[in-house]
C-alpha cells in the first residue's frame, strides 16, 4: 500500500510565501490604520477640587406613588393614576405630600494646582438640633484629580485619576499616552497605582 505523501508543489509554495511577503508588509500600515495610537505627552498640571455638600432640612411639598413617599411626611392628597412612564401595569395611588426633608443646600469648595496638596473645606453648619426645620448635616465628600498633558504638537489631553495616582506624578513627567485614530485618550493608561 503507497504512502500518500502531502508536499506542497512548488507553485503552492510560491504562492503561500507571496501571501506572507504581502501580509508582512502590510502589517505595519494597518497597524497604523487601526491599531493604538500612542503619544509622548508632558504633564503640564495637575490640580484637583474637593466638594463637601451640605444638606438643610427644609419643609417640603411634593408627590410620589404612595408606596414611595419618604418616612416621616404627611399625606395631604391621594389619588389613583396610570403610570405615564409604563413602568407600573396597573393604576396606582399617587400621593401628594408635606413634610421636613433633607435637600442639597449647597457646596463647600476647595481647589488648587500642584505643589499644593488637596485638601478640604470646613463648612459651618447652622447651630440648630438635627430634628429641627433649617439644621444642616454635611451629605457627601467628592475629589476630583485631574491631570492635564500636552504632547510636541501641542495637542493637549485632560484625564481625571484617582488620589493616589495624582499624589505620584509631577509636572514635567513624560509617558507614552494611548490615542486612539480619533483623537481620544485612554485615561487608563496614565501611569501610578490606580
Amino acid at each position: 500500500m503507497p504512502v500518500a505523501l502531502n508536499y506542497l508543489s512548488h507553485r503552492e509554495r510560491q504562492h503561500r510565501m507571496a501571501a506572507l511577503i504581502i501580509a508582512l508588509l502590510f502589517a505595519p500600515l494597518g497597524w497604523k490604520l487601526f491599531g493604538p495610537r500612542g503619544e509622548w505627552v508632558t504633564i503640564q498640571t495637575l490640580r484637583w477640587q474637593r466638594d463637601i455638600e451640605v444638606e438643610r432640612l427644609v419643609q417640603v411639598n411634593d408627590s410620589s406613588w404612595c408606596d414611595e413617599m419618604p418616612p416621616g411626611v404627611q399625606e395631604i392628597q391621594r389619588k389613583v393614576m396610570e403610570d405615564p412612564s409604563g413602568q407600573r401595569a396597573e393604576p396606582s395611588p399617587h400621593c401628594r405630600y408635606t413634610g421636613l426633608q433633607w435637600r442639597t443646600l449647597r457646596a463647600v469648595r476647595t481647589q488648587g494646582v500642584h505643589p499644593e496638596p488637596p485638601y478640604w473645606g470646613s463648612p459651618v453648619l447652622a447651630p440648630l438640633r438635627p430634628d429641627e426645620a433649617g439644621a444642616e448635616r454635611i451629605a457627601r465628600y467628592k475629589g476630583i484629580y485631574e491631570v492635564l498633558m500636552v504632547d510636541a504638537k501641542e495637542r493637549d489631553w485632560t484625564c481625571r485619576v484617582s488620589l493616589q495616582q495624582w499624589q505620584a506624578l509631577r509636572p514635567g513627567e513624560q509617558f507614552r499616552l494611548f490615542v486612539d485614530r480619533f483623537g481620544v485618550a485612554n485615561c487608563s493608561t496614565v501611569p501610578g497605582p490606580r
